[in-house]
Parts: structure tokens; sequence; C-alpha cells
């Protein structure tokens, strides 16, 4: 968990002893995880190894598809409207969530089967292109497109 963290964050946990001091990690990525081990402590300085030692206790759900959707139908009942699927390894574990865990999603009601068609932003604004007041509209024909 830490190696992984360490890699969006742009910084090697793996070349610094458990005892090392977060104060003294020097990075521009996650520094609300940072800000958040360091305010979760009381009384000391905070060091790499709280990170794992405190991710440990954040929720993280695992199990067997059915334990899985169990638990996410107890945090929809608590008003938790998404998640986000973190990563092992790549592909496989994507691959699991959808081969395995999301077919139990959808017999539950969890997930969709099937999604209304469109863009995002048309479900979102009801229009698929930025308006022409946008600044970025300048650059619609940058690619040819």
């Amino acid at each position: 968990m830490i190696a992984h963290l360490g890699g969006g964050m742009g910084f090697d946990f793996g070349n610094y002893p458990p005892d090392y001091p977060l104060t003294d990690v020097k990075t521009e990525g996650l520094q609300s995880l940072l800000d958040w081990v360091r305010g979760a402590l009381e009384g000391r300085e905070a060091v790499v190894r709280d990170i794992g030692v405190l991710l440990s206790r954040s929720n993280r759900v695992v199990g067997t598809p059915e334990q899985i959707a169990k638990e996410l139908l107890e945090w929809q009942a608590a008003g938790i409207d998404g998640i986000n699927v973190i990563n092992a390894s790549i592909p496989d574990s994507y691959t699991e969530f959808i081969e395995h865990v999301m077919p139990v999603l959808r017999e539950q009601g969890l997930a969709r089967a099937e999604y209304s068609p469109g863009s995002l932003r048309r479900k979102l604004f009801g229009y698929d292109t930025l308006p022409a007041s946008h600044p970025a509209a300048a650059y619609r024909s940058a690619f040819g497109l």
C-alpha cells in the first residue's frame, strides 16, 4: 500500500526506513495524504510507518464478490454514492473486479448494466461541445477534427 501511494506521490518510500519523518518528505504529489497522516497523530511527528498503519485502518473492502457487495450496500445505506477501485496489479485487479464483482453488484442493484447514450458533458450540462464563450473553444479545430 505504501509503495502504491508513493508511486502516486512521485516518492519512493522503499528507499527510506519506516521511522523516516514525513516532514522530510519532499514531493509535489498527494499533499493531502501527508497532511491527513500528520494530522491524525497527536504528540509526535509522523513517520513513513504511520502511512501504512493508518491506511490499514481506513475504509477498504476486500473479500469475495458477495462480501464486497454486502459491504458496499451498507456504505450506500450510509450515504456513500460512489467508490474508487484501487489496483494491486494492472490490469488484473480491474479485470477481476469487472468479471467477478460487477455482476454481483448489478444483481444487488448497486451498479448499472447499461448507461444512457451520450457523453459525460451532455449528461452533466446538456451539450456535447464547449460553448463558444469557453476559452478552450478557440482550439476546437487545432487537431483538424
